[in-house]
């Protein structure tokens, strides 16, 4: 169900939070004459840049992909404060990037992107005054509607959950799913709706290596892109130098470089995302084949590497990779640009060179070794540049991700967490240096309890690995720095 379970999945990172289910809210009663346009009330003003909804608050009609009223998915969460005041933000939402937002007194949920203020998912139910009763589809279907009028309304739904007490139908493709409690006296009616970003085809649906996932390709200026496929998506900043936007409704991600599509995959955050929809090549591999069915087109891969919880298979040459679980199942697939670059040093999509991998750290720092041992310090330096760089930036986006975890959770520490990330970055991008005031493997060893206090067990130890490398790279740039003070040549000394 969607019904803010437990089990969010972070995107391509396969990390687990768990926060309470909510099924239906008690509110008080009040603001039903607001509804019905009949009274007025205070209304905080709209905050900067944000315009008054030119839907009017009597507007009574529920559009499924559209809006419930005013409230509308192409909107910002801002518009919805505008309209209602400021709600309460409850924590995290679907996804470990959302967050989800209520006015209780209302019945109004309101789930949105953490970095974009997108509106993601729209939710009303019945409350005490029932302020949603009168809303309705085009079709006559609202809160309080029987199950067997919403189908007779609608059609047969796409799927039918039964949890907690609860029935779910959904119609993904019209972009509504409704709720019915089990048992009481409403038992079989409507007791909440949600308006979602629609989960329809966009183009064929192909994955064509190096070029194309269904309509969006390649080497696309971004602007096409988000005017072809449209709001509802997250965006994240993953490097200096690129974003990732994803499409929850579609199962699409596109990496942004110097404003065009570096790379595009077809993947799902969490399993309910993007229901019926599969993109594969033409000879059918995509979410769900198996390794042996990739083998079998692509032969062996020609790059193997971890990236977060899974495997990729990588077919550089090809333009694309597979990312498979330890079943060997495809989870996701990418099409690369710059299909002819094989080189192994070719760059690579963010999202698989994003996490911290230890043993990629290790590796570079023994073929640095192994370049002194053969009498190449210049090779030697330029592989310890490369290793020493890596910690750092893994370090800064570690931090980063450390002040968004605890902002997400409210947790009084955000603050904090964020002004020492910003600082780390402004020190480091000085070549001057500069006065740090804290310890950044201490603030990573802060991140690693964190993830193990939720559960995230593999990841803590990832970030105390992190740590450890840290406080390495801190030692080895002390002793550089000695050796090239006495005279002593310090390259490929990492």
């Amino acid at each position: 169900m969607d019904v803010l379970s437990c089990g969010l999945i972070a995107m391509h990172r396969a990390r687990r939070l768990c926060i309470p289910r909510i099924l239906f809210q008690t509110a008080t009663v009040f603001l039903v004459a607001l509804l019905a346009g009949c009274a007025a009330r205070e209304q905080l003003p709209a905050p900067p840049g944000v315009s008054a909804p030119t839907t009017s608050l009597s507007d009574r009609l529920i559009v499924p992909g559209e809006r419930v009223g005013p409230v509308r998915l192409a909107g910002k969460v801002d518009e919805v404060v505008a309209l209602f005041g400021r709600g309460t933000a409850r924590g995290l939402g679907l996804w470990d990037w959302s967050v989800l937002h209520t006015w209780d007194a209302m019945g109004v949920w309101v789930v949105s992107d953490t970095g974009t203020g997108n509106v993601l998912w729209i939710s009303i139910d019945t409350s005490g005054s029932d302020p949603w009763r009168e809303h309705a589809t085009s079709e006559g279907v609202r809160l309080g509607t029987h199950e067997r009028d919403v189908i007779s309304a609608m059609g047969t739904p796409e799927r039918t959950f039964t949890e907690g007490g609860a029935k779910s139908l959904y119609y993904d493709r019209r972009g509504i799913r409704f709720t019915l409690p089990d048992r009481g006296p409403s038992a079989g009616q409507v007791g909440a709706l949600r308006i979602v970003w629609p989960s329809v085809p966009r183009d064929d649906m192909l994955i064509v290596p190096g070029k194309r996932i269904s309509s969006t390709e390649v080497q696309t200026p971004i602007a096409q892109v988000l005017a072809t496929l449209d709001g509802g998506y997250h965006r994240e900043e993953a490097s200096g130098t690129s974003r990732i936007y994803y499409w929850a409704h579609l199962g699409l991600s596109v990496e942004e470089r110097e404003g065009r599509v570096f790379s595009i995959r077809a993947i799902r955050d969490r399993p309910g995302d993007a229901a019926g929809l599969r993109y594969a090549t033409v000879e059918g591999l995509g979410d769900g084949s198996t390794g042996d069915e990739i083998k079998r087109v692509y032969g062996d891969p020609g790059e193997i590497r971890r990236c977060g919880g899974w495997r990729c298979w990588v077919y550089r040459s090809r333009g694309i990779s597979f990312a498979l679980d330890d079943d060997l199942r495809t989870r996701s697939v990418d099409v690369l640009t710059g299909s002819a670059a094989s080189q192994s040093d070719a760059p690579v999509p963010a999202w698989e060179a994003a996490r911290w991998q230890p043993a990629r750290w290790e590796q570079m720092r023994r073929a640095a070794k192994q370049a002194l041992e053969r009498g190449e310090p210049a090779e030697g330096e330029r592989l310890c540049v490369v290793a020493l760089q890596y910690v750092g930036a893994s370090t800064l986006r570690s931090l980063d991700e450390y002040a968004s975890l605890l902002g997400r959770l409210k947790r009084p520490e955000a603050e904090g967490a964020r002004a020492r990330a910003e600082k780390l970055r402004e020190v480091r991008s000085n070549p001057g240096g500069g006065y740090l005031g804290f310890a950044p493997p201490g603030e990573l060893r802060a991140y690693a309890n964190l993830l193990r206090e939720l559960g995230q067990v593999a990841d803590a130890e990832t970030m105390m690995a992190l740590a450890a490398a840290e406080d390495h790279a801190n030692r080895a740039h002390y002793l550089r720095s000695q050796m090239q003070y006495s005279g002593r040549d310090w390259r490929g000394t990492c």
